[in-house]
């Protein structure tokens, strides 16, 4: 008959991965199918139509619908080979986890050698239960009882890898997916990440992404493996921001690319800097760069506005680039507020008021607050130690009242300076950057420094520029500069 030709129809385009053709073809065959009940080789047919139909709407997110069909079919068939389908119906859909353990129970019970219902109870067991050790048995028997189902040796390698932490035995399982079917997206792109992050075998992962690519283009998952794996390993930049951007162009609300982006696009942009180019030479594409970027890091906090880091970064990039002071505080304030220990909120809500509010007593708080949390932050320090002499300065230049600071208002200009030139002296044994440290600490204490301080400066980093093997021709000229006016006075 006319639906069970359609049916077929549908179940090859099931083995192609057009599920909405697949499902067109199925409405048309289960409608047809309920018109005519004649006899047990119609029950046999209309139980397959149903089963099928249910699961692809299940898939397809049409809930009600494959809540309707699993209803028909249970009532016909109630221990049918589809109840292993309607227990994950229960448990991923409808979210109802005893009548769901009930099932998959019950499924084991009259089909114990199904490869199929193990690694869906598996997974039930692994994140619903937090019940990992059975979640392992149930993995090892869906491999056992059908040795070539891919789906669930690719499961079983994922879970080894990422949950258990048994490497030797997850690349073996790894293996043995990639030999069973070596058309397994997925299976394919989780094995290539694990070569990349794992076993840096990053032209081998190569391979099985771009097999990937040709078996389906749109791969969104790959096409991001594929493009942090150029980006952050090859050094592959162009390569990488291209498959960024296929990735989003498949799943736009893909946060991870997006973000990723954003940081590849804005180390781009700093190109300019480094080479010395002015702004003016480059400012129209300086400008839609900084615009792109600042839309992507905001479009990543929209998609997860409960990531503080993306959050957090969207803030410091309205900050530091686009000088939008509103827009920044309001995201750093969001990350902090999501995470009170956000470094990034934290050090840059300490710049913002210190920089571009001139809030001394609230860039103060930021500062220490972040110096709490992280002590060898030094990026906190520096810039701490910046604000002691700031605020020194002008608390001499005019008597403070609104910024003063509680803990300092007794404090000479001395006192003050004294104590930044303690914190630089910790900033310079955590900084990448010790030479820069050092001339800024130099430079600003032979500028607002006593006698006495500028000899301490250039004692203590005399010592460390030793110690280190510093040779820095711009530290030598600020020596001899200080020493210089000494021998004048």
């Amino acid at each position: 008959p006319e639906y069970y030709k359609n049916y077929k129809r549908s179940q090859i385009y099931l083995s192609f991965g057009d599920y909405t053709k697949c499902l067109q073809l199925l409405q048309i065959a289960w409608k047809d199918a309920q018109s005519v009940k004649n006899d047990t080789i119609w029950e046999t047919v209309y139980y397959n139509i149903g089963g099928s139909y249910a699961t692809i709407c299940d898939y397809m997110g049409e809930v009600n619908s494959a809540e309707t069909a699993f209803d028909i079919i249970m009532s016909i068939r109630p221990t049918g080979f589809y109840i292993g389908d309607y227990a994950v119906f229960l448990h991923r859909t409808k979210r109802v986890m005893e009548k769901a353990y009930s099932f998959y129970n019950k499924a084991l019970e009259i089909y114990p050698n199904n490869s199929n219902i193990h690694l869906k109870y598996a997974g039930f067991l692994r994140h619903v239960y937090k019940d990992l050790k059975r979640a392992d048995i149930h993995y090892q028997r869906a491999c056992d009882t059908n040795p070539n189902n891919s789906d669930a040796l690719g499961s079983y390698a994922s879970f080894l890898h990422g949950v258990i932490g048994n490497l030797e035995q997850a690349e073996i399982f790894y293996e043995k997916s990639y030999t069973c079917d070596d058309t397994h997206a997925n299976n394919l792109c989780n094995y290539g990440l694990f070569l990349s992050e794992i076993k840096k075998n990053f032209n081998k992962a190569e391979s099985l992404y771009k097999r990937v690519l040709e078996v389906t283009s749109n791969h969104a998952n790959t096409l991001y493996n594929y493009a942090v794996m150029l980006d952050t390993h090859c050094n592959r930049k162009l390569e990488a921001e291209d498959l960024y951007r296929r990735c989003i162009s498949f799943e736009p609300r893909h946060a991870y690319a997006l973000y990723n982006l954003a940081v590849l696009l804005e180390e781009k942009s700093n190109k300019y800097d480094n080479n010395g180019l002015k702004f003016t030479e480059v400012e129209a594409e300086i400008k839609s760069m900084r615009e792109e970027i600042s839309s992507l890091y905001q479009r990543t906090v929209e998609i997860d506005p409960n990531d503080p880091v993306t959050t957090a970064d969207c803030g410091r990039y309205y900050l530091l680039k686009i000088g939008n002071i509103e827009e920044a505080e309001k995201y750093l304030l969001k990350s902090v507020v999501i995470d009170s220990k956000n470094e990034t909120g934290l050090f840059h809500l300490g710049i913002l008021h210190h920089k571009f509010k001139v809030n001394f007593k609230k860039a103060y708080s930021y500062y220490n607050s972040l110096i709490e949390i992280s002590p060898k932050h030094s990026g906190a320090l520096q810039y701490l130690a910046r604000l002691l002499i700031d605020y020194a300065v002008k608390k001499e230049e005019s008597n403070i009242k609104q910024d003063d600071i509680d803990q300092l208002s007794n404090k000479s200009k001395a006192d003050l300076i004294s104590d930044a030139m303690d914190i630089y002296e910790k900033a310079m044994l955590y900084a990448k950057d010790t030479a820069s440290i050092i001339i800024e600490y130099v430079s600003s204490i032979a500028k607002h420094g006593n006698n006495k301080q500028k000899l301490r400066a250039i004692s203590t980093t005399d010592a460390v520029t030793k110690k280190l093997g510093i040779n820095n021709q711009t530290i030598k000229q600020l020596y001899s500069n200080i020493q210089s006016s000494f021998l004048n006075k």
